[in-house]
């Protein structure tokens, strides 16, 4: 595996500049858009069984395909080394729509397409009805007949769509001179390269964890491109403007003349790295280079200072985070609890804005009653219309209201209005950068100076469940039950009052934290700092269980979440709720550990992963466990320079150095100790 590693650099565009950029990214979306509307076209045929309309149109695909790239010649002549090269490549663009679904096939019977599809649908309609049979006797979902045939043909629609698009935008748009078109798009076409279109139309099973479901939508808007960079140094990347003031970058796909755009080169690559790909991103109108590098090995390891500490991590309510530490050596307990305290100050600038926009005349707008009335009026008079029962027409009419009242009106949005939404869109990219910033820092801090981290498996709850109700109570008013209408009007009037501020912020206040971002971030940097971590410990339990002697007299997760802190009733012990599902998080932790080590070794678990942590956690022998920052206010404010200056302004935690993310979150005041103030501040309260 390589080492890669991104760098972001902010550019600077001159206006004609900026046009042709965006003029790249519209091409981008509309080659996109047109890709999803031929897959959609396709699987529609492959689903209404027209496997014959399938299979020419790949086919047809695959002609206009160049087969002149070294790596495609190579493939077909180890494929077929004593046949021609056309008859060859014939054979070859067959073999990539059928795979091996069929079994191994002659050449001869390569040739022979008619009878090939004619012997794909007998199959296809094989599963089709032994999967319909196991689906009615009930078999699990499990364990139903695979359609191999359906699946095969659908990977097949997937590289037709996303080749087809990449050839009808180089027909369509005209390239500047000294730029290719097919390179710059090479993420949106259907060939191997292509990992953006090949991620959404094939997830993974860690996509589909989370809801990716392998159906590509239509854009709005497209918000960046990447091409390949092939053998070119750094020094042709980047250089120096006149007199030593900044630097430039070169962007090869805007026209010949304008390539070299100021950009803030703040961090250099390092020597010896190979750029591979550049990719151009747009985010309320400031535009970024990220290029790809692959880098050696001093530049993309990271120096973990191996002290014995291991992390256990619960995604909290109250905090966004509560950390609890256990060094292996020593038996030394710590912790640390992390809000995001940037959020809230944030967030009701951001709330004040959107008043503001409220109030201002939007880009669209809800029908007035008179003007749904007028237009019913001219609706009814028509003569299609007139003819129809009285009971029809009132039908059609009923449900002509209906839309009206839903299908908004677009106009054009005043300048207040597009001023407020400038500000709105660049006050939430600042709020990314710093969410993203920290979210940084915390996954660097932890992979530095722990050697084995667990993170709870808590996902936020989507609080919102207008559609899912909308839908429900509108299966029952067809249905006829009884004061379903009533409800449904109800949750409508509901939905259209403006700013539903309790369940909205109860939703983002989960979201912002963005414990998937996190646990991503750590993954990736243990790998190149060869620590232990485990993003998925089970949270069961973790609450109401005493994690000094194991006894499950604790609150449950999801009710009394009011109750902050309880005392065991077996052992007498004191918790703080967020503290102790940090502890059970890393018992668990330690215990997946000394499984994989004994798996991997067929020994018994080791010390470090049986050893019994005891510590007091108790609200004031938790203090002293934890560390506090002198100079700073009970729950972490900023520290003074004078405090910071200090060696005492460091917390306790790691032996040696403390590492530099660690400090930075120190200073913003995103690190500290759990107090009794984070117990009392935005604790939700217990569910009636």
């Amino acid at each position: 595996m390589s080492n890669l590693l991104n760098y972001k650099y902010e550019i600077f565009p001159t206006k004609p500049q900026k046009a042709q950029l965006y003029r790249i990214l519209r091409e981008s979306k509309y080659q996109w858009n047109k890709a999803v509307t031929i897959r959609k076209k396709l699987k529609s045929a492959l689903v209404s069984g027209q496997i014959e309309y399938v299979i020419n149109t790949c086919l047809s695909a695959e002609n206009e395909k160049s087969y002149t790239q070294a790596q495609r010649v190579n493939a077909i002549q180890k494929k077929y080394p004593d046949m021609a090269f056309e008859k060859a490549t014939a054979c070859y663009k067959v073999k990539n729509i059928i795979d091996n679904v069929l079994g191994e096939l002659s050449t001869e019977k390569l040739f022979d397409v008619k009878s090939l599809i004619d012997e794909l649908k007998a199959k296809h309609q094989e599963e089709v009805s032994k999967r319909k049979e196991a689906i009615a006797n009930k078999i699990e979902r499990r364990k139903l007949p695979k359609l191999t045939v359906f699946w095969q043909l659908i990977r097949a629609i997937n590289k037709c769509a996303g080749d087809t698009a990449k050839a009808y935008m180089d027909k369509s748009f005209e390239s500047p001179k000294g730029m290719s078109v097919s390179t710059v798009r090479f993420n949106i076409s259907g060939s191997a390269n292509s990992h953006r279109w090949n991620r959404v139309v094939q997830p993974s099973k860690e996509q589909r964890a989370y809801g990716a479901i392998g159906e590509p939508n239509y854009k709005k808007r497209c918000d960046g491109f990447s091409y390949q960079i092939q053998k070119i140094k750094i020094s042709d990347i980047f250089r120096k403007k006149q007199h030593n003031n900044g630097h430039q970058i070169f962007i090869n796909p805007i026209h010949k003349g304008n390539r070299w755009i100021d950009a803030a080169y703040h961090g250099p690559i390092p020597e010896g790295s190979k750029i591979k790909q550049m990719t151009i991103n747009e985010r309320a109108g400031h535009f970024f280079a990220v290029l790809s590098c692959e880098v050696p090995d001093r530049a993309w390891m990271i120096a973990s200072m191996q002290a014995g500490w291991w992390a256990g991590i619960d995604p909290g309510a109250s905090t966004a985070l509560t950390i609890a530490f256990h060094n292996a050596e020593t038996s030394e307990t710590r912790q640390a609890a992390i809000n995001y305290q940037f959020l809230e100050k944030s967030l009701a600038q951001l709330e004040k804005l959107q008043q503001c926009i409220a109030k201002k005349q939007g880009p669209r707008r809800k029908r007035t009653e008179d003007e749904i009335n007028k237009e019913l009026a001219q609706f009814s008079k028509k003569q299609s219309i007139q003819k129809l029962p009285e009971q029809e027409r009132s039908k059609i009419i009923t449900k002509k209201r209906e839309n009206l009242e839903k299908k908004m009106i677009r106009q054009d949005a005043s300048n207040s209005w597009k001023k407020f939404s400038r500000q709105v869109g660049e006050f939430n990219y600042r709020i990314a950068n710093k969410r993203l910033d920290v979210l940084h820092k915390i996954s660097r801090s932890l992979i530095e100076g722990c050697d084995v981290v667990g993170i709870g498996h808590w996902e936020p709850e989507r609080q919102v469940s207008y559609r899912k109700d909308r839908k429900t109570l509108t299966k029952q008013v067809k249905a006829g039950v009884a004061g379903a209408k009533e409800r449904l009007n109800a949750l409508e009037e509901e939905k259209s009052k403006q700013g539903p501020k309790g369940v909205k912020k109860a939703r983002r206040g989960g979201r912002d934290r963005s414990i998937a971002t996190l646990r991503r971030m750590v993954d990736e940097k243990a790998k190149r700092a060869g620590t232990v971590v485990y993003t998925d410990i089970d949270e069961a339990g973790s609450t109401m269980t005493c994690s000094n002697c194991g006894a499950k007299t604790g609150p449950t997760g999801k009710e009394n979440l009011s109750v902050r802190e309880w005392t065991c009733a077996k052992c007498d012990v004191h918790h703080q709720r967020d503290l102790n599902s940090g502890f059970n998080i890393l018992k668990k932790t330690e215990k997946e550990y000394a499984a994989a080590q004994a798996a991997a070794s067929g020994e018994t678990p080791g010390r470090i992963a049986t050893r019994t942590m005891t510590h007091g956690t108790t609200v004031q022998s938790g203090r002293n466990a934890g560390f506090r920052v002198r100079g700073s206010s009970e729950r972490g404010g900023s520290l003074s320079k004078k405090d910071w200056d200090s060696k005492n302004a460091l917390p306790d935690l790691w032996q040696g150095e403390v590492p530099k993310a660690f400090k930075s979150l120190i200073r913003m005041g995103i690190v500290h100790s759990l107090t009794m103030q984070d117990n009392a501040k935005n604790c939700p309260e217990s569910p009636p």
